[in-house]
C-alpha cells in the first residue's frame, strides 16, 4: 500500500507539472527552442521525440518520425504516416540499419498501403 501511495503521488506530480507546461506552451505563439528542433509540423499533425540514455554507457535505441510517408517516398494516395522507436539491443549497427531500411521496405511491399498489417510484415522479412 505505501509502493502504491508513492508511486500515485508521484504520478499525479508528473502529471500536473506536463499540464502545466502544455498550458505555458499553448498561450505563447512560439515554443522553446529544444522543442521546436524535435517537433515536425506540416500545417496537420504535429509530432515530437524524445530519448533518454539513462544510465547506460550508451544509448542504442533511435527513433523515426515521418508525418508525410507520402511527401518523402512520393507516394499515390491517402496519406500515410510513419512513427518507430528502435530498441538498440542489437547493438547500433542494427537498429541503425533498421531505422534507415524499414520503413522503405514497407514501402516496397506489394500490399503497401492497401494492407498495412501485410506490408509491415512483408518489411520486416525484407530488413531481415
Amino acid at each position: 500500500a505505501v509502493v502504491s501511495t508513492q508511486s500515485t503521488g508521484i504520478a499525479r506530480c508528473v502529471f500536473d507539472k506536463v499540464h502545466q507546461v502544455c498550458n505555458r506552451w499553448n498561450a505563447t505563439p512560439e515554443l522553446p527552442y529544444f522543442v521546436c528542433e524535435y517537433m515536425l509540423n506540416d500545417g496537420k499533425i504535429f509530432s515530437g521525440a524524445c530519448a533518454d540514455q539513462n544510465r547506460r554507457k550508451k544509448m542504442e535505441d533511435r527513433y523515426i518520425c515521418i508525418s508525410n510517408l507520402n511527401n518523402l517516398l512520393q507516394l499515390e494516395g491517402d496519406r500515410v504516416s510513419y512513427y518507430a522507436v528502435y530498441d538498440g539491443h542489437g547493438g547500433v549497427d542494427a537498429v541503425q540499419y533498421t531505422l534507415q531500411h524499414l520503413h522503405l521496405n514497407i514501402a516496397k511491399s506489394p500490399s503497401f498501403p492497401s494492407d498495412l498489417a501485410k506490408a509491415i510484415a512483408d518489411g520486416f522479412t525484407a530488413t531481415d
